[in-house]
């Protein structure tokens, strides 16, 4: 009997979708074994039978690979510590139904990353673990001053960047309306993390510059959202002073979230912090830029970000440039988020909790929260390599 192609295909993406439901509802979900993988391929089979599909035809081995990729990659849940400040009222939880809609940014990086990594528990931990971070971060909507510090400890090369870009597109659902993106040190560092963004938030590839209309990513969805960026993936996209007054706006006036990739570089962040003061708004009489709430995710956050000064021997004196502007930065806004990415946490939980120089802010402890990621069981490290 000869097969029709069209419908072979068919039948075995049915029975495929079929086995992972049945997988999802089964009593040892999320940790799912290769036996109870094989234990159901009989009933998706009678399943997608009697729904009029052949599967006489369908390889069981091809099946049942494209399941186990789905299922036997396991990612146990992230930790966390929390802060002592005992101000903090849970809000995103009652909210997620309404933030997170069809075709809003969350919503496209997530349907982008099914097609990349084609694993089940990863994925659900993901959103997972950044609906956490961002709950405990505050809900940009509060009004009046509020200030969250904190860290994010995951394994090398085990997923950081995808859980920041994660919870950058959930804030930007959410409501903050500035995201500026700490990214190393270096030109080439920056912009291999200004092409992450353009692909999960951006839309566009801007590694032929600012104005580029070539779509990627999410920007390949129909219904993809407006996102505005002022830096770019070219290796001289980084912030300047140039740039920033050709391109000077209203942010009070722009309804679609702003985001910066900058490297940690004392000019850079002089010139960005000098180009917010002159087109954010601070009401007369008011020290800080109000209504823009600011999201500052700080990645490989224990590096140039540390201030290493010896201010514990003598407290007049002044930050390290890069830790200072930093904080000088995150001073000007009334509503701000800090959360630092890093494997190697060790200097940012030893940052002095009391430090708050008057001139440019408390110090970068992540006094709010603390998060440790696990990696992924097909996660490969030091361990594995070395014992």
């Amino acid at each position: 009997m000869t097969v029709n192609p069209a419908d072979h295909h068919q039948s075995t993406e049915y029975l495929i979708t079929m086995l992972a439901q049945l997988l999802r509802v089964a009593p040892e979900y999320p940790r799912i074994e290769e036996s109870t993988i094989e234990r159901n391929l009989g009933p998706a089979k009678a399943f997608a039978e009697a729904n009029g599909f052949e599967t006489g035809s369908v390889e069981d081995r091809y099946v049942l690979g494209r399941v186990k990729m789905l299922f036997t990659i396991y990612q146990p849940e992230a930790t966390k510590l929390d802060g002592r400040e005992g101000d903090h009222t849970p809000w995103l939880e009652s909210m997620r139904g309404e933030l997170f809609h069809a075709h809003g940014f969350w919503d496209n990086y997530r349907r982008l990353l099914e097609t990349r990594i084609r694993a089940d528990t990863p994925l659900r931990r993901l959103d997972e673990t950044t609906d956490q971070i961002l709950g405990s971060l505050e809900n940009p909507n509060q009004e009046g001053q509020w200030d969250r510090r904190g860290l994010v400890m995951g394994h090398v090369q085990s997923g950081k960047t995808n859980n920041y870009c994660g919870l950058i597109a959930k804030a930007a659902d959410a409501g903050y309306k500035l995201i500026i993106v700490l990214a190393g040190t270096f030109n080439n560092l920056r912009a291999q993390t200004q092409y992450r963004i353009d692909e999960a938030l951006v839309g566009r590839d801007t590694t032929s510059g600012p104005t580029s209309t070539k779509a990627i990513g999410v920007g390949l969805e129909a219904e993809s959202k407006p996102i505005i960026s002022l830096t770019s993936a070219t290796e001289t996209g980084d912030f300047k002073a140039a740039t920033a007054a050709a391109v000077g706006f209203d942010f009070g006036a722009i309804n679609a979230p702003t985001v910066f990739v900058i490297k940690k570089n004392v000019t850079v962040l002089k010139n960005l912090h000098e180009w917010i003061l002159a087109h954010a708004p601070i009401p007369e009489g008011h020290e800080r830029v109000a209504g823009i709430p600011l999201l500052l995710i700080d990645d490989e956050a224990d590096s140039a970000s540390i201030n290493t000064a010896n201010t514990a021997r003598d407290a007049e004196v002044d930050p390290t440039k890069t830790n200072m502007w930093i904080r000088r930065i995150l001073n000007t806004f009334d509503q701000t988020g800090f959360v630092g990415y890093t494997a190697t946490p060790f200097a940012n939980i030893f940052v002095d909790e009391q430090a708050d120089n008057p001139d440019v802010g408390e110090d970068l402890f992540p006094r709010s929260f603390i998060f440790s990621l696990e990696a992924p069981d097909n996660w490969v490290g030091p361990e594995q390599v070395f014992g």
